[in-house]
């Protein structure tokens, strides 16, 4: 089952303080969040790498203005809406929506609405991002069991920072050459990076 840092949202409304407000609180659950309160912006996120979730604020007239191009280019996207209108006037338009949520509500409420998300298998991976997932968890985790810093495995081990950070965090497949490095300094099999 994936873990909170390893899904992406992002967090689109046309109130940049709230959508800002919500991303800041999913954050603070572990998960990986981008707001944006214009559409080109959010697209721009969805875009630029994999990500799982939208939570959108259904202040459209209609969802094909946004969203559906979004659900059309990503279609396996988790799509929560967020609506300051009855839930009933906005049911209708928003039948792909996994869940609906009405404003004002406790930013609780988003991570419940995750969970089952999560435990319903409606946020998917695909076969790639899950291997580059538990590679880069399970690197991190060898890492700060020995106590080691990103510079210091780094230094180690021939390689960037950088790019150790973006092998961990699954934002860089990691070459066969570098996960030979890290397992030798780490002490680690490379077979287990894939269990």
């Amino acid at each position: 089952m994936p873990e909170p840092g390893d899904i992406r949202i992002v967090v689109h409304d046309r109130n940049a303080p709230f959508a800002e407000s919500v991303r800041d609180y999913l954050r603070s659950l572990g998960y990986r969040a981008e707001a944006a309160s214009a559409p080109g912006e959010a697209l721009r996120i969805l875009r630029s790498g994999r990500c799982q979730v939208l939570i959108v604020g259904a202040d459209y007239s209609d969802p094909s203005d946004f969203v559906m191009p979004a659900l059309d280019e990503f279609p396996s996207l988790c799509v929560v809406v967020m609506t300051d209108l009855p839930l009933e006037e906005k049911a209708n338009r928003w039948q792909s929506a996994f869940a609906r949520v009405r404003k004002p509500f406790p930013f609780e409420k988003l991570a419940d609405i995750l969970d089952r998300a999560i435990t319903l298998d409606k946020i998917f991976f695909d076969l790639e991002e899950r291997v580059m997932n538990n590679i880069g968890r399970r690197l991190r985790a060898a890492r700060r069991m020995r106590g080691l810093t990103l510079a210091e495995l780094s230094e180690r081990a021939g390689l960037s920072a950088s790019l150790i950070s973006k092998i961990e965090t699954a934002n860089a497949a990691p070459s066969v050459s570098s996960l030979v490095k890290l397992s030798r300094i780490l002490d680690i099999r490379i077979a287990s990076l894939f269990e």
